[in-house]
């Protein structure tokens, strides 16, 4: 049991690391986009514990630092309910499960963030992004789960195929050599006939009132 957790939290913290980097990138991006700063979005997250927060556009390590370590933590706490979605999705059909599985969790990220919560202690994001630059942030998050298991998989067949490896002799064996390659194949096979993994989470997003909302408390000093 103790092992179990111990591999869940190890991987939780791999694709948190991943998702939270991505979607921290989009986020930035998007508010850089609108002239509020690259680091207005990160800034806005610590507005949990300063009022004030959501307005800063500077670096700083009050509000920088601090709203990307929380940002971050965020990320491997849901990457937590990804892996324990994954892991029944492996044992079944693979990439496809992936891509479900990060669509799943990106929705109750986004459900949980401004559905769930007190407006005190969301992202804040929505103070520096427009509509649509908020659906990608959660389109990233999803994206940065799936790409992270996706390459997890690869890295495990590799090391399964390292392992086989003859002690003697200087060729490697078929099949290990293709383990690698068709695991990328098969991925990249799963993630292109499950293209509802995009098309689940956009509509999940957009359909849970992301486009044409706004949150009034949206003002900025002068």
């Amino acid at each position: 049991m103790k092992a179990h957790v111990h591999k869940l939290l190890t991987r939780a913290i791999g694709s948190g690391t991943a998702t939270g980097l991505a979607s921290a990138a989009v986020a930035s991006a998007g508010a850089l986009h609108w002239g509020h700063g690259p680091c207005g979005a990160m800034n806005a997250v610590t507005h949990c514990l300063w009022r004030d927060a959501s307005w800063r556009r500077r670096p700083s390590a009050k509000y920088t630092a601090l709203g990307t370590t929380i940002h971050m933590g965020s990320a491997v706490f849901w990457g937590v309910l990804f892996e324990a979605l994954c892991e029944r999705g492996y044992r079944r059909s693979g990439a496809i499960n992936i891509a479900n599985a990060a669509a799943t969790t990106a929705l109750a990220t986004y459900v949980v963030d401004y559905h769930v919560v007190p407006a005190r202690i969301t992202p804040g994001f929505e103070s520096h992004l427009s509509k649509d630059s908020l659906g990608l942030t959660y389109v990233a998050l999803g994206a940065g789960f799936a790409v992270a298991a996706v390459l997890r998989l690869v890295h495990d067949a590799d090391r399964v195929a390292a392992l086989e490896l003859p002690s003697t002799g200087g060729t490697v064996p078929l099949p290990a050599c293709r383990a690698p390659i068709q695991v990328v194949a098969s991925a990249l096979r799963g993630l292109r006939q499950g293209r509802e993994f995009v098309d689940q989470l956009t509509r999940g997003v957009l359909g849970l009132g992301v486009i044409g909302w706004r949150p009034k408390a949206c003002r900025w000093p002068r």
